[in-house]
């Protein structure tokens, strides 16, 4: 079924009377919507878009490839439309010229969709799965089984000159994967088109540009033992739609207890934490989204005797000693929840920590408070809400 985000989008985008079809659907929740484009018709799709809750990723908002991402609240799914007004393959290395037209002008109706005729979607899942996949998913086997007719069409005609087309044609029939595969570096030199020297110096030009925009956003996770932060961590990262990664951040985890000892370690903390950063920091500034499983802000939770005094200090330093992160998230769970998931903590422990994390929550600007009592799923889609803010929100402002 057509999610009725895409749904309402591609009803618009007839109505402006723009030309596009759907290329192909993604197999997981946070794959690419792939879809092609008439020459030109990228800022017009873009504006549509963006209309509804869709928002350019900085570097890929214009033509050749304009991508588009949205996260949908009600349904937790994220869109990642990835829109090209070319029939590319191979990273863009293998390009089909002139066949985009002649393919939107024999598109045909499928549901909400525009899709390819029959004999250009065979030979386009063809050119996918010899020159992109460099194997046959098992979900596009019962489409290449299903085959082509012979009445050619201009995806087969681009082919004809580099490759026999009926050993290909019958090979997907059969199901005999390894024969429909063997010509794909033939096919690849024969249709490669090598970038221009002016075309690689201007994406190595505008790399640097791009850093600001694109850097990943920072996500600290906070709460007790028994919040639930591991558990959300793994699970934001397996459903994000860009390169994320994980940092521990834990401030007494590695500490060895008892006299020098546990002065060394008060010596050493500091460091862990910066080098820690500063991995983080190396995976942000290469577009990761970085999620901080815990944070400085735990040297927040109360001490425990002796020197209260020296150790207040040096916590409070503690506190300031990193940058603030894009956003941090108080997973906020009653002491007896937490307690019946994760039994390291008395009660009166986790109440305590409970009242300065709400605290925290309520005197930092960039900090929420989420009820981590919830299902797992619940918790995880309002993060993913607060995370999509911060992150539209930045690329709105990269876009102006």
């Amino acid at each position: 079924m057509t999610h009725p985000v895409l749904a309402e989008l591609y009803d618009a985008l007839d109505r402006q009377a723009i030309g596009w079809l759907l290329l192909r659907t993604p197999s997981n929740p946070t794959g690419d919507v792939d879809l092609l484009a008439a020459a030109g018709a990228a800022p017009a799709f873009r504006r549509v878009a963006e209309e509804r809750g869709f928002v350019a990723l900085p570097g890929y908002a214009a033509a050749p490839n304009l991508i588009l991402i949205r996260y949908d609240r009600r349904s937790d799914r994220w869109l990642v439309l990835d829109v090209a007004t070319t029939l590319a393959f191979d990273h863009d290395r293998v390009e089909l010229g002139g066949v985009a037209a002649a393919v939107l002008g024999r598109r045909r109706r499928e549901g909400p969709a525009w899709v390819p005729d029959d004999e250009d979607a065979f030979w386009l899942l063809v050119l996918r799965c010899l020159l992109d996949k460099r194997a046959v998913p098992g979900h596009y086997a019962p489409r290449l089984r299903a085959g082509a007719g012979d009445g050619g069409g201009p995806v087969a005609a681009a082919l004809a000159p580099s490759v026999e087309l009926e050993p290909l044609r019958a090979a997907a029939v059969a199901g005999d994967w390894e024969a429909l595969l063997a010509p794909a570096e033939r096919l690849r030199r024969a249709l490669q088109t090598p970038r221009s020297l002016r075309a690689r110096a201007g994406r190595a030009a505008r790399r640097p540009l791009l850093i600001r925009r694109r850097r990943g956003l920072s996500i600290a996770l906070l709460g007790s033992n028994g919040a639930g932060k591991s558990t959300l961590a793994a699970e934001l990262r397996a459903r994000l739609p860009l390169p994320s990664a994980l940092v521990y951040m834990g401030l007494w985890k590695l500490d060895e207890p008892g006299g020098a000892r546990a002065l060394g370690a008060a010596v050493r903390r500091p460091l862990r934490m910066w080098l820690r950063y500063a991995g983080a920091l190396r995976l942000q500034l290469h577009g990761r989204m970085v999620v901080f499983d815990r944070y400085v802000y735990d040297a927040q939770l109360p001490a425990s005797p002796p020197f209260l005094a020296l150790k207040r200090i040096y916590l409070r330093a503690l506190t300031r000693a990193l940058p603030r992160p894009d956003l941090a998230v108080v997973l906020d769970v009653p002491p007896e929840v937490a307690y019946a998931r994760k039994q390291e903590n008395s009660l009166e422990e986790l109440d305590a920590e409970r009242d300065v994390y709400r605290r925290l929550a309520a005197r930092l600007p960039h900090a929420e408070r989420v009820d981590g009592a919830r299902p797992p799923d619940e918790v995880r889609a309002d993060v993913t809400q607060l995370i999509w803010r911060r992150l539209s929100d930045r690329w709105r402002g990269a876009a102006r």
